[in-house]
């Protein structure tokens, strides 16, 4: 299935999905349960012009996203973190059956036009907090400062990196929530985890190497998405460079400035802290051994994993293991 969007408020939003499917729209939430589909999105206001989206989605099949970018004056910054799939597809271990995912966060200026899809079969959650470029100006001036050294000018940018296990444990405790409640409880954990992503969100970035000036074209942000998702197999190994520039219609050199843009950081790097990343993340399961985390990420020998990963978080796999499971 496909649907129609044009970038907007949250209330714009999810009103041209409701047009699209039906279901029940308030202020605060859009249910809609039919044809093998479930959609459940809250919305909390913060201040006008700044909205928190939480969403859960199942469906049978696929469902195709074609948003159509606002270049207007009145458009918006998204931040988005992914919680389970979404943007990022899902790999699998076939031997064991074990599920591989690997999610994402992003923040893009919603000039920006792409296509998207939630995979069928499975559940999808996300939260978004959209915050509208004039109230960035005229409100959050300070914020917008700090931003503006990360962020191009201009339109058609996006900044994306991989969701770290700290993300995750936040995003969990708003998923926990009874969204439905709405009392002080709920929206100061809500409000509360949202200001931690963006932090640690924030703090990735500025320790990424993001070519600030380089603004990438909507056909070539759209297929760097598509690259994304081939990296995002932490299991299959990393193709050369020639061999991806060739599949996706680029030079060397075009190929290493467009991803350094969106991604800040090389190719082969992006699929190393993708590996450590979801490493970090087995490791908070005491009955998975090391040797068997590095093998389910994709390398056959444990001390260059052991190396790496000390290298990448400043201590070893075993040391990781214990601090998670005690949490």
């Amino acid at each position: 299935m496909e649907i129609d969007l044009k970038e907007g408020s949250a209330s714009q939003m999810l009103e041209q999905v409701y047009n699209h499917l039906g279901g029940e729209l308030s202020a605060e939430k859009y249910e809609v349960k039919k044809d093998g589909i479930h959609i459940l999105s809250h919305v909390f206001s913060l201040v006008k012009g700044t909205d928190i989206m939480i969403h859960s989605i199942r469906s049978n099949e696929d469902l195709y996203y074609n948003i159509e970018g606002d270049e207007s004056d009145e458009r918006y910054l998204n931040f988005r973190f992914e919680y389970k799939a979404d943007i990022m597809k899902n790999t699998e271990d076939h031997e064991e059956g074990m599920d591989l995912q690997a999610v994402g966060m992003a923040v893009y200026d919603t000039s920006y036009s792409f296509k998207t899809h939630n995979k069928g079969g499975q559940l999808n959650q996300w939260i978004s907090i959209r915050i509208s470029i004039q109230q960035m100006s005229d409100i959050f001036t300070q914020f917008g400062k700090y931003l503006g050294g990360l962020f191009p000018e201009g339109h058609n940018w996006v900044r994306y990196d991989i969701a770290p296990l700290e993300v995750h444990l936040l995003l969990k405790d708003i998923f926990d929530l009874d969204l439905d409640q709405r009392n002080p409880m709920t929206h100061s954990v809500v409000l509360a985890r949202v200001i931690e992503c963006l932090g640690v969100f924030y703090d990735r970035l500025l320790n990424k190497g993001f070519q600030e000036q380089s603004n990438v074209h909507p056909d070539d942000l759209q297929r760097l998405m598509e690259l994304k998702d081939k990296l995002i197999n932490p299991f299959e190994p990393l193709p050369s460079l020639s061999v991806i520039a060739d599949e996706y219609g680029y030079s060397l050199s075009k190929l290493k400035r467009d991803f350094g843009s969106v991604f800040g950081s090389s190719i082969k790097r992006f699929h190393t802290d993708l590996r450590l990343e979801k490493a970090k993340e087995l490791l908070q399961h005491e009955k998975r051994s090391i040797t068997e985390v590095a093998r389910l990420v994709g390398y056959n020998s444990v001390s260059k994993f052991s190396l790496g990963f000390k290298k990448a978080y400043g201590i070893t796999p075993k040391e990781a293991s214990l601090k998670y499971t005690k949490n």
